[in-house]
């Protein structure tokens, strides 16, 4: 199984609050946390198996855009240890837990 890293980023809170919701409803990921990145730019981030990293990321882009603008999104397969120092043990900026895993 290969891990993934995904991220969808948004101009607001809402459409970012509506891609994080089908994001962790459609598949199991974990969510790592939000940052925002000003001129209210919010990037959400996931992390998982690919295959449902990219479920995920299709579905938060799709809910999104029903609610406002989707910037961007990306997928990083097998992330270099490097960006798993920042995201995965470290504390993303702006969220209030990190690795919320969906029951």
């Amino acid at each position: 199984m290969e891990e993934a890293l995904g991220m969808v980023k948004t101009k607001g809170l809402v459409a970012s609050m509506e891609a994080v919701d089908a994001m962790i409803k459609v598949e199991n990921v974990i969510l790592l946390g939000y940052e925002k990145t000003g001129h209210e730019m919010v990037t959400v981030m996931v992390r998982g198996d690919m295959n449902a990293v990219k479920a995920s990321v299709d579905a938060g882009t799709i809910a999104a855009k029903k609610v406002g603008e989707v910037v961007s999104t990306d997928i990083i397969v097998c992330p270099d240890g490097n960006i798993s120092n920042i995201f995965y043990k470290a504390k993303v900026k702006g969220s209030k837990k990190t690795g919320v895993e969906k029951e």
